[in-house]
């Protein structure tokens, strides 16, 4: 208990030194891996709802921004085909991968303070990672083409972790009104949780292996969390033969908690996703390789609770129609508002106007 004590204390201390808020609810974690020029991607996602469909997005397709303020919303064309984790309906993932090997995760970060330019055409939070695998290959064209649109914030503060098949990443955050963007020599750990990252490596800082005297803890903490991974990954760099696929499981491992829903390894190399559920001792994959993204191939899904497949062939997929999109929807929603995570007004105000932006979509055909 006195140990225990003295950890609070010094962790306290540190979030005073450093400016971290203690922000938890809705917590992830997210990092890259390379074993030489083998990189892979690995994210948990740590909060109270587990259900969530694989949604193969077709390149050639007409996407809408939801944006309630107008009747003239932003739109474009997808480029190129994705894999995505969806738990809000098609077209607002919650990450993925594209055909080229870009990876896009979110993460919950409150503080989050848009752009609000309103010359610059809105898409939400959601759509923001849609938008990205639809259109960009590497991260330098997302990096380059990021200030062509902005978002409007629909649901919660989320900053980014983005990735590609040559190794290259960034974390992309939205900090009083600007776009903060960190990558090359300015990510030195590549890693990210939920506070913003610059407060993150001050963090780090105090901890045995980056300047200070502190050992990690096992803390479900995102400061904690993110030491525990820096750790990991300093750690791996002379593994350069090993699996990083594995590695990266073993990682998640140590980052998961009690509420770590999904475990996700994007492998960049060969464009696998592999998964795996909270509860589930299987590891699932999805090969993009395998993969019809041409226009006629029609929306399609697969429901994550059905993780008992070691290769999920394209032909475990189901049609994806109105009526399951919002099936996926209303059920997390419900489960949000008996959790507590949102409240009477905002799961109504949110139900609304997903039933109308979904209803008057041509985004199923």
């Amino acid at each position: 208990m006195v140990n225990y004590m003295k950890r609070i204390i010094v962790y306290l201390i540190i979030l005073s030194v450093t400016g971290i808020s203690s922000f938890y609810n809705f917590p992830c974690s997210v990092f890259s891996i390379n074993h030489g020029v083998h990189f892979a991607v690995g994210k948990n996602l740590d909060w109270s709802v587990g259900d969530g469909y694989i949604i193969i997005n077709k390149k050639n397709t007409l996407n809408f921004a939801m944006n309630g303020k107008t009747n003239d919303p932003f739109r474009w064309v997808s480029k190129l085909g994705s894999v995505t984790f969806n738990q809000f309906g098609k077209g607002m993932p919650l990450g993925g991968m594209n055909e080229k090997g870009l990876v896009v995760e979110e993460l919950s970060y409150a503080p989050s303070d848009y752009p609000e330019d309103k010359d610059i055409p809105a898409v939400n939070e959601f759509q923001w990672i849609q938008y990205q695998l639809d259109n960009f290959c590497s991260v330098n064209e997302v990096i380059t083409n990021i200030g062509k649109i902005r978002i409007s914030k629909f649901f919660v503060g989320l900053h980014y972790f983005v990735c590609d098949r040559h190794g290259e990443c960034a974390v992309i955050e939205f900090i009083n009104g600007d776009i903060k963007i960190y990558t090359g020599a300015d990510l030195p750990v590549k890693a990210v949780t939920n506070n913003n990252y610059p407060n993150l490596l001050k963090y780090l800082k105090f901890y045995k292996g980056f300047g200070g005297s502190l050992i990690a803890t096992s803390g479900p903490e995102s400061p904690e969390r993110f030491v525990r991974i820096a750790t990991e990954l300093k750690d791996e760099r002379s593994k350069a033969g090993d699996d990083p696929v594995s590695s990266a499981f073993g990682i998640l491992k140590v980052a998961s908690q009690y509420d770590t829903q999904w475990s996700i390894v994007y492998d960049l190399a060969t464009l696998k996703i592999h998964f795996r559920i909270k509860n589930s001792k299987t590891v699932s994959s999805v090969n993009l390789r395998d993969m019809n993204f041409q226009d006629n191939m029609g929306s399609v899904f697969y429901n994550i609770k059905k993780n008992d497949e070691k290769l999920i062939l394209v032909s475990a997929f189901s049609r994806l129609d109105s009526e399951n999109n919002f099936k996926l929807i209303r059920m997390n929603l419900e489960k949000l508002l008996r959790y507590k995570e949102l409240d009477q007004f905002k799961y109504a105000e949110i139900l609304k106007i997903m039933n109308r932006f979904y209803s008057g979509s041509p985004i199923f055909r």
